[in-house]
């Protein structure tokens, strides 16, 4: 397997009751899950794997095949199956797998108005200008979109 070869290879372990470890290379033990990385992993055997996020893991999109017992009667001559080519490696490789985020948008809307308006001092003339704004139709001339917060 050129996964184990080149080091790729992260075997897990999984305990009821306690926090999953791993340890760098294929270990086959029972209850024990192998996690195949795209690029080589740091070769130290001895130390341990904490902290792992299931959360990032990759899904295939198919399942492996799983290989077929000969049959009695099938012809004896070999049929040779064509190599793989990159091409064909990559198509096989795992797409990220996707999350749900809860996003709060805050959508604003603003228009402008200049009005005339007579008081005797500033904080007259603001609320007589808010009580005519309410009068008009509100057609906004500007529209802004922020996000607010993301979880």
């Amino acid at each position: 397997m050129n996964a184990v070869k080149g080091n790729r290879v992260l075997t897990v372990y999984r305990e009821p009751g306690k926090r999953d470890f791993g340890h760098v290379g294929f270990q086959q033990r029972p209850g024990a899950l192998c996690l195949i990385f795209p690029r080589p992993l740091i070769d130290d055997r001895q130390r341990k794997v904490v902290g792992i996020n299931y959360e990032l893991m990759e899904q295939p999109d198919e399942a492996p095949e799983a290989p077929q017992p000969p049959a009695a009667n099938r012809d004896s001559r070999k049929v040779s199956k064509p190599k793989e080519t990159k091409r064909m490696q990559t198509s096989r490789e795992l797409k990220p797998a996707t999350k749900e985020f809860k996003v709060k948008v805050r959508r604003v809307a603003s228009m402008t108005l200049e009005l005339r308006v007579s008081a005797r001092d500033k904080q007259a003339a603001r609320k007589q200008a808010i009580e005519m704004s309410k009068q008009q139709p509100f057609v906004p001339t500007e529209e802004k979109d922020q996000i607010v917060a993301l979880e």
